[in-house]
């Protein structure tokens, strides 16, 4: 694996949040990727990460200052506070994080550098 790559256990996590739909486009796009998505125990995480009804119901709420951006992770009924991460995180030196978008939990971060 190269430095650029993403653990395969991460891939596995990130897949089995996803909906099917996007799923079965995703088999073509390589073969440790088909194998994955095509595993028994991948489909059986898959179905309980998606029959989980508490996933469904959280937010994710940014606020932007002059120093720093922070994201908190809300439940959607109570509005009671689950996490909070501060941007940038650490190891985002010489530059700034910010968020792209979210998909079932996920944030995709974007870091711009001023090297």
């Amino acid at each position: 694996m190269s430095s650029r790559e993403l653990p395969i256990e991460i891939v596995t996590d990130i897949l089995s949040r996803l909906p099917v739909k996007t799923l079965i486009r995703f088999r073509s796009v390589c073969k440790s990727w088909c194998s994955i998505i095509n595993d028994s125990s991948f489909i059986t995480t898959h179905f309980n990460n998606n029959n989980n009804s508490d996933d469904a119901d959280l937010l994710c709420m940014w606020r932007e200052s002059w120093f720093k951006t922070t994201c908190t992770l809300v439940c959607a009924k109570t509005l009671d506070k689950l996490s909070e991460v501060e941007l940038p995180l650490p190891g985002c030196k010489s530059g700034c994080c910010h968020i792209v978008g979210s998909c079932n939990g996920l944030l995709c971060l974007y870091v711009e550098t001023f090297d």
